[in-house]
């Protein structure tokens, strides 16, 4: 479990967003079979992060954050991850590189499927509060 959290980081760190999905998928089966807690946080980190590098940054963050709370509740070996997930997590949201992703509806369920585009718009974080 632990190689495919650090794989999906990597993956991301390369730019195949839509490859580090597929592996979070993947990671977060091993970690309900497994049933550890540590496994679980380390696949919750990987799926932030690619939600956030999906373009979901909401989402991601909030993933992220939990997984923090849990990590400073007790699972104090995957703090270290938490913290550094978190901190690239908001540092990469003030990056210029444009992010997007592309929903595809199958059978009635949302299958969300990342594809990098060069000419897609950066992604805009509208808030709800501010909006009249």
């Amino acid at each position: 479990m632990h190689c495919e959290h650090y794989y999906v980081r990597l993956l991301l760190q390369a730019g195949h967003a839509d490859q580090a999905m597929e592996r979070t998928q993947l990671a977060k089966r091993f970690a309900q079979r497994s049933r550890s807690e540590r496994a679980q946080v380390l696949a919750s980190i990987a799926e932030g992060l690619s939600e956030i590098h999906c373009g979901q940054i909401d989402i991601g963050l909030t993933r992220l954050k939990h997984a923090l709370e849990l990590s400073r509740g007790g699972l104090r070996a995957t703090l270290h991850d938490a913290l550094a997930a978190l901190i690239k997590a908001t540092t990469s949201r003030a990056s210029p590189t444009p992010r997007s992703c592309t929903c595809a509806k199958s059978n009635g369920c949302i299958r969300m499927g990342c594809r990098r585009s060069i000419d897609a718009p950066p992604h805009t974080i509208s808030n709800a509060s501010t909006a009249p």
